[in-house]
């Protein structure tokens, strides 16, 4: 395996993403050769394991993922923040002739890790603590409203729902005095390839049918319930202070468990909407796919043929 190559897993939700690095890990040569790397918004957070169907016990000792459990569920992790620290360890995994293997579905993650993302500010907490304020006394509509007159091509890119968002590009406003939107053209992103000095291979694990994939999504989620998804996420209100602001809370399951719990939805209703919203995600990820080129497109299970697409690349390099 030439050094300096570097592969990045992903595609939709359910399809079975970490089992194939996983094997391909295995196949490199485990941990004498290869770094695994998550590249998911959720299983950052510590504590949110079932419903992100994150490596657990003995799997996750064999298979170590950088960037698994680095934050508490009521603290923020930003997209800049997944950039500069995946930056660092690929760096580290080929100073040491390891081959970094990235695998995840949170498309944003993947987008800035691969075309770069501009310098913008860091996060003010004293700023972000006032803007919080402003919306638990006047509403999240009226920050947004604000935003729409402070800079509205960022707002119209910005669901109105979409809280950590707005209050990111307010932040952005009040701290620089400058839009979010013109502060992305001014500075020019420095792509992967332009950082780093490699080149990333990425491989898109789809679904050959539809309703494959939803059968999958359906089978995941009622395991996900009978290992205690509930019972997690009643332990993680416990023991943090929990709300529906925090990002780990947005997280498609845990959303609507939490409404669950609060009694405003019944069981059924529950799992109907976590599974509906799980499909929705899926379809997502599917859109940001097919706007990206330069993928390599394998079928779910496909291990066999991911690890012939590698040693091409390998015997090309």
């Amino acid at each position: 395996m030439s050094l300096g190559q570097v592969f990045l897993i992903t595609g939709p939700t359910a399809t079975g993403k970490t089992e194939l690095a996983m094997n391909l890990y295995d196949r490199l040569g485990g941990a004498q050769k290869a770094q695994l790397i998550s590249v998911d918004s959720a299983m950052v957070y510590r504590g949110l394991d079932i419903g992100t169907a994150k490596p657990q016990g003995r799997l996750l000792e064999q298979y170590p993922h950088s960037l698994i459990d680095v934050r508490e569920p009521n603290e923020h992790y930003s997209v800049a923040d997944f950039v500069i620290d995946a930056d660092r360890i690929v760096q580290k995994a080929i100073s040491e002739n390891r081959t970094p293997i990235l695998v995840g579905g949170t498309m944003l993650y993947i987008k800035c890790f691969r075309d770069g993302i501009s310098n913008l500010p860091k996060k003010n907490d004293v700023i972000r603590k006032t803007l919080e304020e402003r919306i638990d006394k006047s509403g999240l509509d009226t920050l947004y409203e604000e935003l729409e007159l402070a800079d509205p091509e960022s707002a119209i890119n910005i669901h109105p729902h979409n809280r950590q968002r707005i209050i990111r590009a307010m932040e952005v406003f009040l701290i620089s005095g400058k839009k979010m939107s013109a502060l992305w053209k001014e500075q020019p992103t420095r792509s992967f390839s332009q950082r780093l000095g490699q080149e990333l291979d990425i491989f898109a694990v789809l679904p050959k049918e539809k309703s494959d994939l939803e059968e999958r999504i359906e089978n995941r989620f009622m395991r996900m319930l009978d290992r205690g998804l509930l019972e997690e996420l009643t332990v993680l209100r416990r023991n943090y202070r929990l709300d529906l602001s925090c990002p780990s809370m947005r997280t498609v399951g845990y959303r609507q468990a939490w409404s669950h719990l609060e009694g405003t939805i019944d069981r059924l209703e529950f799992v109907d909407e976590a599974i509906r919203a799980t499909k929705l995600l899926a379809k997502k990820q599917m859109t940001w796919l097919r706007a990206w080129d330069h993928l390599e497109t394998l079928y779910i299970g496909e291990d066999l043929k991911l690890w012939e697409k590698v040693s091409e690349k390998s015997a090309v390099i």
